[in-house]
């Protein structure tokens, strides 16, 4: 696959459907000096986290479980837990201000997860609003239109996100985040981490109240 990076850029008139057909990347989200590397001390310092009771009863997924912080479930009332919820709520905003300039509507956060990729995780290709063929019937995420990933590290080895169908694959850089449409032409999986741990931030976006992330 070949390595083609799409930088953002404000979207007007007939650039909205290329606009659409397109992967965003934004680098250096926090700075470095100081955003960043804190983010990154933070998630070192408390991976045990991870594995709190709370958070592993609500992971759906039994693959992630003890391996994603939930945004919705974090505790304003805990000075660790709030401030993992300030960064990811700052990630969370810059993607739907992504969103926004490609797409001039509202698209709001459904989930947030912080998540943990220890050697020999991966994830198979998938869409995060359809069936692999299109097909939304009963899909469980159905509402989703926009998907979102930062990534916290890139000190590992493996992991890269990959898109069969657009024939394209990224190598995440630290502090980056990418942005991109959660339909079935967006189909992605991630490459087995075979060295070290990899930490991204995920977020979904949906137009349907219903689901918002508070």
């Amino acid at each position: 696959m070949s390595e083609k990076i799409y930088e953002i850029k404000p979207i007007t008139g007939n650039d909205r459907e290329n606009c659409l057909s397109n992967v965003f990347i934004k680098k250096d989200v926090f700075d470095k000096a100081v955003g960043w590397n804190n983010f990154l001390k933070l998630t070192h310092a408390n991976t045990k986290l991870f594995n709190n009771e709370y958070f592993t009863k609500a992971q759906s997924i039994k693959s992630f479980i003890g391996r994603t912080i939930p945004f919705k479930l974090l505790d304003i009332n805990s000075e660790v837990q709030f401030t993992f919820k300030t960064y990811m709520n700052y990630v969370r905003f810059l993607g739907q201000q992504i969103i926004h300039e490609c797409t001039n509507e509202l698209h709001i956060p459904d989930n947030t997860e912080l998540t943990r990729w220890t050697q020999g995780t991966d994830m198979t290709v998938h869409s995060d609003n359809s069936w692999p063929d299109g097909d939304k019937t009963d899909h469980p995420t159905s509402f989703r239109t926009w998907s979102a990933i930062y990534y916290l590290n890139d000190d590992y080895e493996g992991g890269e996100i990959y898109f069969p169908r657009i024939d394209w694959a990224y190598k995440p850089e630290a502090n980056s985040l990418l942005v991109f449409p959660s339909n079935d032409t967006f189909l992605h999986g991630v490459t087995e981490v075979t060295k070290g741990e990899r930490f991204t931030v995920a977020i979904w976006y949906t137009q349907d109240y219903a689901h918002i992330e508070v």
